[in-house]
């Protein structure tokens, strides 16, 4: 390395020009009158100087114009003002670090100087921080990506350090503790714990005290851990604790309310659907047990009365007396058999039930079960979305106006709770959708109906889409796609079917308090729809599935209501009905007063709905004044 000094330069910094040129950091020093006294190799090699260059003595503003010519200074605007202003390191008495060069060649020098003693002069200290700041740019744009990604995530998100203090969280974890970022980043866990105390309650505060050990826990045995917790406001979380590599802890909370909710609601109907067969069962077991003495009795009471014996007319009226209430019993036995035989139960497909108000509605029926959900969980909102654009696109308009009324219904069984998405219902407002376009497409190809416009085709075509795979998603679904295409069509029995159905309904529509508004508008579209569309044995097999369901609802209250409370729980969906309920009126006085149109619409189904003719004779005989006052 070339080093020379002025005599005031050995004198003065002799006893460590040793280590200056030991150094790897760029060095140079200047004595007050700007001279450069010591510099060592790094210098010269950071500027690209030869080292003839530098000559002692040399004043620092040459140099300095030797390394703007080569560009080897920051690009400004006045060069002049620029030196001067560093220049000023001279009339400093403290050390004072420059505001970065940043070189024409791309890279950052940092330059710190000092005075060089009490006599004056400067100490300038350079480094390349080129790499330094890409790391730091680096760094940061990795960090930003990973806080982005754990942004997206649908789980919250938190990493703690080795001193318990939060050194991350996504935006999730904060909005499912309901903490601002501000008032958490950092904090301790014990910070935590009080923070959730105030935003959820001791609920919340005591879910992290059972974490929190785990969370301050550095023994190299420490195990992850998940489990399940509960908060007071409802809301279920599946909870995992990692031991990252670095000693710190991650911990990570999933939203399971839904899933939780409708795995209790799962259970609820599981148990509720058991106790009525187990209370079938029970009955059925005591009309066995009950059967054959009753029989026994009615043919000892015929034989004792129709043997020659020499009765009193007191002795024949006991008898016959005996005899009445025998058959009575008998009467209650065989509601086993009317109900469990002659009414069936209803079939998969739009079912019904008796509301809390006591009208005939339409039932929960085709629940997916919690693993359904969860693959459906994804598939719904895009459904309801789909939905939401279908309506925008159609309403407004009068050319279309039948797609908005059905589109409506869908979204609001679409968008129903966990536990009350009911397939059934699904299925059916999708194929009547697909009727809908079929028929548009149809009038339009035959000029008489205008053109729909590119929203609208594609909004209805992304429905009809997504409510394909849903179906197919389902067993229920799946189910029902295979029963229509079961269906053998007879386009002349489907129509005639359809007149008759229409009668009925139709008449149905007019009788006030035995079937709710909104499930008798359902029955009348259903059966509207008989035959037609893309998929016409679709559209036939919901309308047939449905009036079959319907009567079967219909013929249950009927005779739960004529035989009281004896059976009730054996019957399970009119656990409302009772003795003198106007549903039961209602079901009674339509059969009767429609006796005709109801039969014609069984002989026209055939075999399957055979068991209505059964009904309407049993009615018939029965009159609804003879159910006894007290049961």
């Amino acid at each position: 390395m070339a080093e020379e000094s002025s005599t005031m330069g050995l004198q003065h910094f002799g006893h460590i020009a040793g280590v200056i040129s030991a150094l790897s950091t760029p060095v140079a020093i200047f004595d007050p009158q700007r001279g450069l006294v010591r510099y060592n190799e790094p210098y010269a090699k950071l500027f690209d100087i030869e080292p003839d260059e530098l000559v002692v003595g040399t004043d620092e503003r040459r140099i300095l114009d030797k390394l703007r010519t080569r560009r080897m200074l920051p690009d400004v605007v006045s060069y002049r003002d620029w030196r001067e202003q560093h220049l000023t390191s001279y009339d400093r008495r403290a050390p004072w670090q420059h505001e970065p060069w940043h070189l024409p060649d791309g890279r950052t020098i940092k330059v710190i100087s000092a005075p060089a003693g009490p006599e004056g002069g400067v100490i300038y200290v350079f480094e390349d921080i080129t790499s330094k700041l890409q790391l730091e740019s680096l760094n940061k744009a990795l960090v930003s990506v990973q806080r982005e990604t754990l942004n997206s995530l649908g789980e919250a998100v938190s990493v703690f350090g080795t001193n318990g203090r939060l050194t991350l969280a996504n935006t999730r974890f904060f909005e499912l503790w309901r903490i601002s970022e501000t008032e958490l980043q950092g904090q301790h866990v014990d910070g935590i714990i009080e923070a959730t105390a105030r935003s959820t309650g001791a609920s919340g505060a005591g879910i992290w005290r059972g974490l929190r050990r785990e969370v301050l826990n550095l023994q190299p045995t420490r195990h992850d851990l998940q489990g399940q917790v509960e908060r007071d406001d409802g809301v279920v979380l599946d909870y995992r604790l990692v031991r990252l590599p670095d000693g710190q802890t991650m911990l990570s909370f999933s939203d399971v309310s839904h899933r939780a909710q409708l795995t209790r609601v799962t259970k609820e109907r599981d148990a509720a659907l058991k106790a009525a067969v187990d209370a079938k069962s029970s009955a059925e077991a005591e009309v066995d047990r009950l059967r054959r003495p009753i029989s026994e009795i009615i043919e000892l009471a015929e034989s004792l009365v129709d043997e020659d014996l020499l009765l009193t007319d007191r002795q024949i009226a006991s008898i016959q007396d005996i005899k009445r209430n025998a058959l009575e019993a008998g009467g209650l036995v065989s509601l086993n058999t009317l109900v469990g035989d002659v009414v069936p139960e209803q079939r998969p497909g739009l079912a019904f039930e008796l509301s809390r108000e006591g009208v005939i509605d339409l039932s929960l029926s085709g629940v997916p079960d919690a693993e359904e959900f969860k693959q459906l969980e994804g598939l719904l909102p895009v459904l309801v979305g789909a939905l939401d654009d279908l309506l925008v696109s159609s309403e407004g308009s009068n050319a279309f106006p039948q797609i908005s009324p059905i589109a409506r219904k869908y979204k609001e069984v679409a968008a129903g709770q966990m536990g009350n998405v009911a397939i059934d219902q699904l299925y059916a407002y999708g194929v009547r959708l697909g009727n809908i376009g079929a028929s548009i497409n149809r009038s339009i190809a035959g000029g008489e109906g205008p053109e729909t416009s590119d929203g609208l085709s594609e909004a209805l075509e992304s429905v009809l889409t997504i409510h394909g795979t849903l179906v197919l998603s389902t067993k229920r679904g799946r189910y029902l796609l295979r029963a229509a295409q079961a269906y053998r069509e007879d386009k002349s029995n489907d129509l005639e079917y359809k007149l008759r159905a229409q009668d009925v309904v139709g008449r149905l529509s007019k009788t006030e308090g035995l079937v709710s508004d909104k499930a008798k508008a359902v029955v009348v579209e259903i059966n509207d729809d008989i035959a037609q569309g893309i998929h016409p044995s679709r559209s036939t097999e919901i309308a047939r599935t449905a009036n079959y369901n319907l009567f079967a609802t219909m013929g249950k209250v009927v005779l739960v209501g004529y035989f009281g409370q004896a059976y009730l729980q054996s019957v399970p969906g009119i656990e409302s009905v009772s003795s003198g309920a106007q549903v039961v009126n209602y079901s009674w006085q339509f059969l009767v007063d429609n006796e005709v149109s109801i039969r014609a619409l069984a002989s026209i189904a055939g075999q399957e709905m055979h068991w209505v003719s059964i009904l309407l004779d049993w009615v018939k005989k029965h009159r609804l004044s003879d159910v006894p006052e007290a049961r």
